[in-house]
């Protein structure tokens, strides 16, 4: 008999990390490490980094499956699985129409405008040399360009990634590359920015101190371990 290829997807902050903390319980590592000891894929969608993400699961950094930039990059064991970037012509429409402009790529950070922002000031996008995957734009009494994903706002402040670039596009994009039907996909998120994940995948949850997701009607569940212990059949920790 084949056996099913089976995923589980999680969102990271408010998920598997609750408010406050900084690091990952153990159980958490011991029920990634059990699931693919059983051949299941265990991922994470973030809108974090994929140098923050990989710091934050070190023990098991090299099985874990990374969604970052809330699906803008997909990487595994260091390497590129995909790229949703933002189209060159919308970076540039940005760089001329705010005053304060961050680029986030694969490996760089760019910061055009204010000299305050963390980076290294790069002159042309040109000279920035990677595509860029997240931008950060200071909009002050403008709206951010409609044509990109507003993924943060707040005090003049928004971040953007492409429009074609979210957490369900991420686990489809994922599918493909393992071959896995999305019925056999377990996702797990709390807030708004998670519901295409949620919609993407055949078993999702909603966890119980959720923002944003009042009106989407899928289980509910207090910690992610308990549930994937009993779905998978796990051992206690």
């Amino acid at each position: 008999m084949v056996s099913v290829q089976k995923m589980v997807i999680c969102d990271c902050d408010g998920t598997l990390l609750p408010a406050g903390e900084t690091r990952l319980s153990p159980e958490v590592i011991d029920v990634s490490r059990r699931l693919t000891a059983k051949g299941v894929l265990f991922a994470v969608a973030s809108g974090r980094p994929y140098e923050q993400l990989r710091e934050l699961f070190a023990p098991v950094a090299q099985q874990v499956i990374f969604a970052c930039m809330d699906g803008s990059l997909l990487m595994h064991r260091d390497c590129v699985l995909g790229k949703r970037p933002i189209p060159d012509r919308l970076v540039r429409e940005a760089l001329a129409r705010y005053p304060d402009v961050l680029l986030f790529g694969r490996r760089k950070l760019a910061a055009f405008g204010n000299p305050k922002f963390a980076g290294t000031p790069c002159g042309s996008l040109f000279a920035f040399g990677e595509p860029v995957l997240r931008m950060g734009i200071s909009t002050a009494d403008r709206d951010p360009l409609p044509e990109l994903r507003c993924i943060y706002r707040e005090d003049g402040w928004a971040e953007l990634i492409a429009p074609c670039a979210n957490k369900g596009a991420a686990l489809a994009d994922l599918c493909r590359k393992f071959g896995i039907q999305p019925e056999n996909v377990y996702a797990f998120g709390d807030s708004d920015n998670d519901i295409e994940l949620l919609q993407a995948a055949g078993h999702p949850y909603k966890m119980t101190a959720s923002h944003g997701l009042e009106r989407v009607y899928i289980p509910t569940t207090a910690s992610v371990t308990v549930t994937l212990r009993e779905q998978f059949n796990l051992p206690e920790y």
